[in-house]
C-alpha cells in the first residue's frame, strides 16, 4: 500500500474510532461536540450521549459539582477505556487496517455501553438527573434517537421508525464518505465538509418529526440553562 493509500486508511480508522468512543476525552468543554465539530459526532454518537463522554467535559463537572473522589473514579475509567480501545487500534494498525468495520463498531458500542454504566453509577440520583438534562439540552433533536427519550416523549411507533430510517440513511451517507476518504477520493477538508452538512440535514429532519407539544416537552426536559465552554480550537499541525 502506497503511503498515501496508508495515510488516507490510517485517517479513516482514526475517525472510525473517533465516532465510536463518544468523544471521551473533550473534558476541556467544546461546547457538546464531538469528531469535526458535528453535534453528536459523526454517526449519531457522540460526546452529549448520557455517559462518560459527557462526564469527563469540564463545565459537565462544574454543573453537577462533582467531589474529587468523583473526579478521580471517572478518570479512572477513562483511562481503563482508552487502554482497550488502544489495544484495537494497535491490532487493527499491525494487521494492515483489515476487519470487519461493522463488528468492530458492534465491539465497540458493547465496551462503550458498560463504560457509561460505570460512569454513571459514580453519580448521585441528583446528578444523574442533571446530566440527563444536559444531554438533552446539548444533544438537541438528535435525543429523539434515545429510546428512553422516545418513551419520555410518547413518540409513536411510527415516529420511532422515522427516526431511525433517518438515523440509518445519514449512517450510511456516512460510511459512504469515509470509503471515499479511504480510496482518497476525499481531502480531510472535503470530507469534513460534507459531514457537517449531512449532520445538518438529521438534525433538521429530525426535528420535523416531533409534534408541537413534543418539542415542547423536549425543551422542557433540558431543565435549567447549561453554561458550555467555547468550543475548543483545532490543534495546530
Amino acid at each position: 500500500m502506497n503511503q498515501v493509500k496508508w495515510a488516507a486508511k490510517a485517517f479513516a480508522i482514526a475517525a472510525l474510532f473517533a465516532l465510536l468512543v463518544g468523544a471521551y476525552a473533550q473534558g476541556g468543554g467544546g461546547g457538546g461536540r464531538g469528531f469535526g465539530g458535528q453535534r453528536g459526532g459523526m454517526f449519531g454518537f457522540g460526546g452529549n450521549n448520557l455517559g462518560l463522554g459527557l462526564l469527563m467535559r469540564a463545565d459537565v463537572q462544574r454543573d453537577l459539582a462533582l467531589t474529587a473522589d468523583q473526579k478521580a473514579q471517572l478518570q479512572a475509567i477513562s483511562q481503563a477505556a482508552q487502554d482497550q480501545r488502544r489495544a484495537m487500534f494497535e491490532e487493527m494498525r499491525n494487521s494492515g487496517g483489515g476487519g470487519n468495520f461493522e463488528e468492530m463498531r458492534a465491539t465497540m458500542e458493547k465496551m462503550n455501553a458498560e463504560t457509561d454504566k460505570k460512569a454513571l453509577a459514580v453519580l448521585t440520583d441528583a446528578q444523574r438527573k442533571r446530566a440527563k438534562e444536559i444531554s438533552v439540552q446539548l444533544s438537541g433533536n438528535r435525543a429523539i434517537l434515545n429510546p428512553e427519550i422516545q418513551k419520555d416523549l410518547g413518540m409513536t411507533q411510527e415516529q420511532i421508525d422515522k427516526a431511525k430510517k433517518l438515523q440509518e440513511n445519514f449512517q450510511a451517507a456516512m460510511q459512504a464518505l469515509m470509503q471515499d476518504m479511504r480510496d482518497g477520493a476525499l481531502s480531510r477538508e472535503e470530507l469534513q465538509s460534507k459531514m457537517e452538512a449531512n449532520n445538518k440535514v438529521l438534525d433538521t429532519e429530525l426535528g420535523k418529526i416531533l409534534t408541537p407539544a413534543q418539542a415542547d416537552k423536549l425543551k422542557a426536559m433540558g431543565g435549567a440553562p447549561f453554561k458550555a465552554d467555547p468550543p475548543q480550537p483545532p490543534p495546530t499541525a
